[in-house]
């Protein structure tokens, strides 16, 4: 199985898009730091200073130093998973009673916990929500910690309107 890319999935604040940069291995870094690939926007204060083959120590676009550890999934397509099985479930327990229902909500519950823990993990830049995929994951980096998200809002406000200036 090869390595996948590595990349930082970002949201670029001019453009308001979203952007993938991709981080070619063992290349030399360059000097501007990251830029959105959709506009051009380069991000003050971001580092080109990134390995794909070692941990993350600093966030590439804003310098951040805390990440947390998620799995990588769509979280809309997971809504929409678990819409379209509530609706699934309940058709089938109107129409063929309780049980089957049951059944239905049982077997696409025991679907996702497979699917669940065959993804991989990224991390995630508190400060700018900057995605990394494809980085070896550091061990002091955990899950989600609302605590640090609800430090991190003031601060990300303070950063995004210090961008548009």
């Amino acid at each position: 199985m090869s390595q996948p890319v590595a990349g930082i999935h970002l949201h670029c604040p001019r453009c308001d898009r979203d952007a993938f940069v991709i981080v070619p291995e063992n290349a030399a870094p360059a000097a501007s730091g990251v830029q959105c690939p959709r506009c051009g926007f380069l991000f003050p204060g971001s580092t080109s200073e990134i390995d794909p083959s070692r941990p993350l120590l600093r966030c590439a676009v804003c310098a951040g130093q805390e990440f947390y550890v998620q799995k990588d999934f769509n979280r809309s397509f997971g809504l929409a998973v678990v819409a379209v099985t509530a609706v699934a479930a309940f058709v089938v327990m109107v129409l063929a009673g309780h049980l089957w229902g049951f059944l239905v909500l049982g077997a696409i519950t025991l679907a996702d916990l497979v699917v669940y823990r065959f993804l991989p993990e990224v991390e995630v830049c508190y400060l700018c929500q900057s995605v990394y995929r494809g980085f070896p994951l550091a061990p002091e980096h955990r899950g989600f910690y609302l605590g640090n998200e609800e430090r991190y809002k003031a601060l990300r406000r303070a950063w995004l309107e210090g961008l548009s200036r």
